[in-house]
């Protein structure tokens, strides 16, 4: 398990820059669009640091599904919806993706090895 979280933190991390430099350089997105996928990237690059810090402490299951799920719903459903240009049915969950997120920071205290 070990190798799959340092793999998804690496995947995680390539693909927050993919979608960084596709929202700075578009032409065909808005102002607001290209600022939304910027906060998006940043906080899909610090999840891309929790994979990385699970592979240093053994890859527990629980936090590797709680970060996977909270990465999906944020910043995933937000990119998804914000190239795409419309909600889509998703959208609702992006703010518990987000706590998710908090979650798994406050999480990982009782996984410090």
């Amino acid at each position: 398990m070990d190798t799959l979280s340092w793999s998804f933190g690496c995947l995680n991390m390539a693909t927050s820059l993919a979608i960084s430099g596709y929202g700075h350089h578009s032409k065909s997105l808005t102002d607001v669009a290209k600022l939304s996928i910027s906060r998006a990237s940043s906080i899909h690059q610090v999840a891309a640091l929790g994979y990385f810090i699970l592979n240093y402490n053994g890859t527990p299951v629980l936090p590797f599904g709680l970060l996977t799920l909270a990465t999906f719903l944020f910043p995933g459903v937000l990119y998804y919806g914000t190239i795409k240009g419309k909600k889509v049915f998703l959208s609702r969950f992006v703010p518990f993706g987000g706590a998710l997120h908090m979650l798994f920071w406050t999480l990982l205290i009782f996984y410090q090895k």
